[in-house]
């Protein structure tokens, strides 16, 4: 409750660009470590993996889904990767990123909490874009 009111007044929102990477939190106060991680395409809409009975998936979600789609997803905010820049916080982000991440709904995978899980998703498609990033320079 405390961190609920803490963000609310204190911490200035930071809304996500298509390519931001995003996170929420699972199981509430019991596990602090535990996050679920996405990536942001446009239009409220979040590309991620879920795990359907051991098959990953790759699902494009709205943002109230993002947040609600099991029992164990407990966070009430979005977290978006930002960096300080002077005193505002500014979206990390990389259009190259959405459409990798897009490029992959309907993929389906075997989920593997360690080795293919929804935080490896996120990176494939970060790495890919800044693979292709480095081959313009």
């Amino acid at each position: 409750m405390l961190e609920s009111l803490y963000k609310n007044i204190a911490c200035d929102p930071v809304m996500p660009e298509p390519g931001s990477i995003v996170k929420i939190d699972l199981w509430g106060e019991f596990i602090k470590s535990s996050c679920h991680t996405g990536v942001y395409v446009g239009n409220n809409q979040i590309v991620e993996m879920t795990n359907d009975n051991g098959i990953g998936t790759i699902n494009k979600f709205s943002a109230n889904q993002f947040l609600n789609y099991s029992a164990h997803r407990t966070g009430v905010y979005i977290y978006v990767a930002a960096i300080k820049i002077g005193k505002k916080y500014v979206p990390l982000a990389d259009k190259k990123i959405a459409e990798r991440a897009l490029d992959a709904v309907g993929n389906k995978t075997k989920y593997n909490l360690f080795i293919d899980n929804c935080h490896l998703f996120t990176e494939y498609c970060c790495k890919v874009a800044h693979l292709l990033l480095l081959f313009k320079l």
